[in-house]
């Protein structure tokens, strides 16, 4: 866990150095991550060597922050008005997806 911890904070900081809104947004979720990862770790080691209450109360905490960092996810906030509606052509879609047979619906929610 802290090894993709560690992974994520480099991603951070690699996808911050884009202008391209898109990968500025990913940075943002890989940030979240390393701070849920971060709160995960240390509820973990607490439990263990402290008391096994803490595990819960870790999980507890993420869950609570995970929809607190959703809310106000650049790519939520920015970029949800933005995809609304849209779809690919057929022939967009079976370039390149060639393995899939058949597309009925995709559903996006922020």
């Amino acid at each position: 866990m802290l090894s993709v911890t560690v992974v994520k904070l480099f991603l951070v900081i690699y996808c911050r150095s884009f202008t391209n809104e898109i990968v500025k947004a990913y940075a943002q979720d890989h940030f979240f991550d390393v701070i849920t990862n971060i709160i995960g770790l240390i509820a973990a080691l607490l439990a263990n060597y402290v008391s096994d209450w803490m595990d819960p109360v870790g999980a507890i905490i993420v869950s609570e922050c995970v929809p607190y960092f959703f809310q106000f996810s650049l790519w939520c906030l920015q970029h949800k008005y933005d995809q609304a509606g849209f779809m690919g052509s057929d022939g967009f879609i079976a370039y390149h997806f060639r393995v899939l047979c058949m597309i009925v619906f995709v559903y996006v929610y922020c």
